[in-house]
């Protein structure tokens, strides 16, 4: 969704730019989005077909499953990939140079780019190698909007660091960010901006008034299960959290199916929570009523297909950032599952930090409860006036990084 709002953002601005992604997919990234791109790391795959990961994402193997249950194997798993990595890094660093050289900037992309959940040779090492070869390009790399943390390594904390310093541009999401920068030893002032995402043009131009053309009457419910502490697609997964989380999503589901509701179960991070939407309705076995209950993940094939799904809801429960965010932004009333501070921030910047649970902590009968009251409640009075101010925001940033839009 950033990614698609950058794009648009340049291309509005700078008609004449010429864009490129730096992406884990680049054959993705040029499909999806039009531009051309170069891969982010050495030794990645040049292609993926559009779509194709939200549609035949397999299931762990029972050997992957076993294997992230032996203590220290994901560790060791991570050393054996830096090590192979590290053998292609100086020919990758010297072509990724030679390519930066014939860029005026970089803009780092994302919600949360500034996290350290897998390894540090990872995506804080990766960072960090693209943000010191654009200082030695002499090409500005930016940061805009960032959101950050969790930060838990030292070598991570280093790395991000010096990634950040060697920043021309940067701004921060949230309260939650800035506190993770100034614990790794950065200092401000930090420029504030709000998520990228509110200037996406798929949200300016979906309305309300497009919701519920299918006639239907009953309750619509958008529900988004994710893996959450999975153990082999979840970043330091464990079991004894995810399994509780599942049981209760699928308690949660069925009590909505039983109250008459359809429920739509979607996706937003295809890649692993496809998985787990298909295992939460294996779980719930035949439906108690035929056409009520809606695996949607495999109809989303970009940003337009999430918004459009989502302004079709009457409620959504949503725990990922940009899965709660955007009901907000299109006046649909939402109940977040935080599994980060990111998420309750954004609630709480709305003063609707009650519709907002910690997804360890919640009871069944507390989701229950505090769905009926955003149900019960709507949209209160301000929150649209809050999401146009966060929009003008991002479009002043916008404006500040790469000129006025051009008529």
């Amino acid at each position: 969704m950033v990614v698609s709002t950058l794009v648009s953002a340049i291309r509005r601005r700078r008609p004449d730019a010429e864009i490129f992604g730096i992406s884990m997919t680049p054959g993705d990234t040029e499909s999806r989005h039009g531009i051309r791109a170069y891969p982010i790391n050495p030794g990645m795959p040049m292609s993926r077909q559009r779509g194709e990961a939200a549609r035949d994402e397999p299931a762990p193997s029972g050997r992957r499953r076993a294997l992230a249950r032996i203590p220290g194997a994901r560790r060791l798993y991570h050393a054996a990939t830096a090590t192979r990595v590290a053998a292609r890094e100086v020919p990758f660093a010297l072509r990724s140079y030679r390519f930066l050289r014939t860029l005026d900037a970089v803009v780092v992309a994302g919600s949360g780019q500034l996290l350290d959940e897998w390894d540090p040779w990872l995506h804080p090492y990766t960072t960090f190698r693209w943000a010191l070869l654009s200082r030695l390009a002499r090409a500005r790399f930016v940061y805009a909007s960032v959101g950050t943390g969790p930060i838990r390594s030292p070598l991570s904390a280093f790395f991000f660091r010096h990634a950040v310093r060697w920043g021309s541009y940067v701004s921060i999401r949230d309260d939650y960010s800035v506190g993770i920068l100034e614990s790794i030893g950065l200092r401000g002032p930090f420029v504030r901006y709000p998520d990228m995402a509110y200037a996406y043009p798929g949200l300016v131009e979906t309305s309300r008034a497009a919701r519920r053309t299918t006639g239907e009457e009953r309750p619509v419910v958008g529900l988004q299960v994710i893996a959450y502490k999975h153990p082999t697609l979840w970043p330091r997964g464990d079991v004894r959290l995810y399994e509780p989380y599942f049981r209760k999503m699928v308690g949660f589901a069925r009590r909505l199916l039983e109250a008459g509701c359809t429920v739509r179960v979607f996706s937003s991070q295809v890649a692993s929570d496809n998985v787990v939407a298909k295992e939460l309705l294996e779980a719930l076995g035949e439906p108690l009523a035929p056409g009520r209950l809606e695996f949607i993940g495999p109809e989303l094939n970009d940003v337009d297909d999430l918004v459009s799904a989502i302004a079709r809801c009457d409620v959504v429960v949503a725990a990922r950032f940009h899965a709660a965010l955007v009901p907000l932004a299109l006046g649909v009333p939402v109940l977040g599952l935080a599994y980060n501070p990111k998420t309750t921030e954004l609630f709480a910047d709305y003063g609707l930090g009650e519709r907002c649970l910690d997804i360890d902590e919640f009871a069944p009968e507390e989701l229950e409860a505090a769905f009926e009251a955003v149900r019960a409640d709507g949209v209160p009075a301000g929150v649209e006036d809050r999401v146009a101010a966060n929009r003008a925001a991002v479009e002043a940033q916008f404006d500040e990084l790469f000129g006025r839009p051009v008529v």
